[in-house]
Order: C-alpha cells, then structure tokens, then sequence
C-alpha cells in the first residue's frame, strides 16, 4: 500500500492530536468507474485512542465533514469517565437527502438491513430514533470509530468478506465480547453507497455476494434465531421501515 495524495477536511476537533491517512488499497477491487484503486481514510485519534475508519468518502464520494470526529468520540465518555460504548456509527445520507445509514437491524431482510432507509433526513424516526444517541446491533463500517483496544480484541474486520458484511460480522463479534455498538445522529455525512464500487451484479461479484451470504448464516446461526435484542420482535423482518408484522388472531 502507498499514501494517495489528497486533502480532507476536518472541522472542529478541538485542538485534539489528529493523524489523517488515506491509503491507496494495493488490490484490483474496488475501483472506480475510472479503474483507479478507492482510497480510504484512516483517522487516529489521540485523545480517546480511537480509530475512525471511511470507506468510500474521499475523491470518488465526496463526504462531508460537520464536526463528525468530537460527534462520534463524545459518545466514548460521560462527564464522570464511564465508558459509554465501544463503537460508534453516523448518520449518513444519500444526496438527496434521505436516509442510508442509522443503524442496522440484524437478522432483517435474511441477515441485516439498514433501517430508516430512505426517510427523509428531517424526519424523528420510529419513536424518535432519528434525533438520538442509541444502542444497535450493528452500524456500518463506511463511517464508524472503534476503541483500539475494542479492534485488537477481537482482531479487526474479517478480510474473507471481501466487500459486504465485513463490518456486520465485525459488530457481532463486539457484541459478543461484551461490548456496545451505538448509533448517534449528531454525526451527519453525504455517502454515495455503492456509486463507486457497483452493484453486485455481474455472475463473478453476485457469486462473491452469496458465498458472503451463505457464510455469514452459517457463522452466525444462533444469533439470528435469536433475534436482534435492540428491535421489537412483533417488526417485520422483511422491511426497515419498522412496520409491524400483523398476525391474524388464532
């Protein structure tokens, strides 16, 4: 991997010790529609000893940076120094200002959805769910800060899921440490999901997509019997926009 020449802008950080690293990825996938390899940035922040990972924001997506590093890190600690949670995920947006991210439902749509998707950005949420701070199952990695030592533990993303569910299987196995994953609206981001990379459409990438599928049910099998605790289990699980799954009475 080389350093890709660039800039970013970070706004807000309170004079705290920030090293920004965008790394050219030393793969062929994914490129852009250009056929030059993504960058992806790498923020290490000093104060909290955290990591903060985007995928897919610089050059090619174009994120916006609103004060998102105190955001996210201001989620790590209250006032008395308790730890809040060990991983925190933004909000992000398409362009035309509806939803992409707020937090994923696990076990949705077979394995894991974003829910809110496609709200408009100024709507509260299901009860509200929009305009807090709150425990999830999972958020993803395209804009995420982790604690280092949180990372370490649990020996990072799995490199196997080469594009999709990486940052899921990441989640569960913090979960499954004992730890919290939070999602917080006060960090608001543009991402363009996919723009870059494609779909998964073509006979190579979708047969990728569904061994990634298939893997994920067979590694995480109990706890998708189970159920995501963060959700109402009376919600659909084939929809994200918390509609109710409505029995007839026996």
């Amino acid at each position: 991997m080389r350093h890709l020449s660039g800039r970013a802008v970070v706004i807000g950080l309170d004079a705290v010790k920030v090293e920004v690293i965008l790394i050219k990825r030393a793969v062929l996938e994914p490129v852009s529609a250009d056929g030059e390899a993504l960058p992806l940035l790498h923020i290490t922040v000093e104060r909290d000893r955290a990591l903060l990972a985007c995928g897919y924001c610089i050059k090619n997506d174009k994120c916006v940076f609103d004060d998102m590093v105190n955001r996210l890190a201001e989620k790590f600690k209250a006032a008395d120094g308790l730890v809040l949670a060990y991983r925190v995920g933004a909000k992000l947006l398409y362009p035309d200002n509806t939803i992409q991210h707020a937090g994923i439902g696990f076990g949705f749509l077979t394995l894991a959805a974003h829910m809110h998707k496609n709200f408009p950005v100024g709507h509260p949420g299901y009860m509200g769910r929009l305009v807090y701070a709150h425990d999830v199952y999972a958020v993803t990695a395209a804009c995420l800060m982790v604690r280092k030592e949180i990372y370490d533990a649990v020996h990072g993303l799995d490199e196997s899921f080469a594009v999709a569910f990486n940052d899921v299987d990441f989640c569960v196995r913090v979960r499954e440490a004992g730890y919290t994953n939070v999602f917080t609206p006060f960090a608001q981001l543009y991402h363009y999901e996919s723009k870059s990379r494609g779909l998964d459409e073509d006979p190579v990438k979708r047969k990728r997509f569904v061994s990634e599928v298939e893997r994920f049910q067979k590694r995480w099998a109990k706890q998708l019997a189970a159920g995501d605790p963060c959700m109402n289990p009376n919600f659909d699980l084939m929809k994200e926009d918390f509609s109710f799954d409505i029995k007839p009475l026996e």
